[in-house]
């Protein structure tokens, strides 16, 4: 573009030296005049012409660049991602608190969904290549995991529960999760409980929570977790 840009102001000058009275009829001086001030005029055009080409090649080198630097982070945050998966980061086991599991469970979640590199606009195909692997090993892993997580999440939770006095346990293969504790006597306890805790519960794939305000009171209150 710039080169054609470059040859019509030539060739509009070449055109104005040798028949400046055609050219430049509305300039009322003698011929010599119009042919400097053809010049002037041309030598002015192509340094705007030229300023304008410097300034668009710095900004391509200027997104060239910031493309390159985007795509190593990018390639560095999923070989992270990667290794993690790979060398047990993910365990349920080893999370000390309810907190800390949801948090490695959502960074899971987050693995395959994609959602931080969806984030971002990533053109190296390499690392979409390895984002779709990972989100591909991510939800293999959460799949694998989820019955350890709630394990893990009823015994971290039943801990954290202690000083309140409510117990925590697990039946129906770990996928139902009951609460035991005098303050479930109060119904909206009970909702307010459950609604504070259902994330998890959906996340980690419990089917059920139970209700209880002693361990061997034959009433239930029970919610379907979906």
């Amino acid at each position: 573009m710039i080169s054609i840009i470059g040859i019509i102001l030539l060739v509009a000058l070449i055109a104005a030296l040798v028949k400046p009275e055609k050219v430049l009829p509305f300039i009322k001086a003698s011929n010599t005049i119009r042919r400097i001030l053809a010049v002037i005029a041309y030598l002015v055009l192509f340094a705007i012409v030229m300023n304008i080409w410097s300034k668009t090649d710095n900004f391509k080198e200027t997104v060239a660049e910031a493309n390159a630097q985007n795509n190593q982070k990018w390639t560095e945050h999923a070989v992270m991602d990667s290794t993690h998966m790979a060398n047990g980061y993910f365990s349920a086991d080893s999370s000390k608190s309810t907190l800390e599991l949801a948090a490695k469970f959502e960074e899971l979640a987050a693995i395959t969904a994609k959602s931080d590199y969806k984030k971002d606009e990533i053109t190296d195909s390499a690392v979409i290549m390895f984002a779709n692997r990972n989100s591909n090993t991510a939800l293999e892993l959460t799949a694998n995991l989820q019955k350890s997580y709630r394990a893990r999440y009823a015994e971290l939770l039943g801990k954290e529960l202690w000083e309140n006095n409510i117990k925590v346990h697990t039946s129906n293969g770990g996928k139902t999760i009951t609460f035991v504790g005098g303050m479930f006597a109060n119904n909206k306890n009970i909702a307010d409980f459950q609604k504070k805790i259902y994330g998890n519960l959906y996340a980690y794939g419990f089917e059920k929570s139970q209700y209880k305000w002693i361990e061997h009171d034959p009433e239930i209150v029970e919610y379907k977790i979906e």
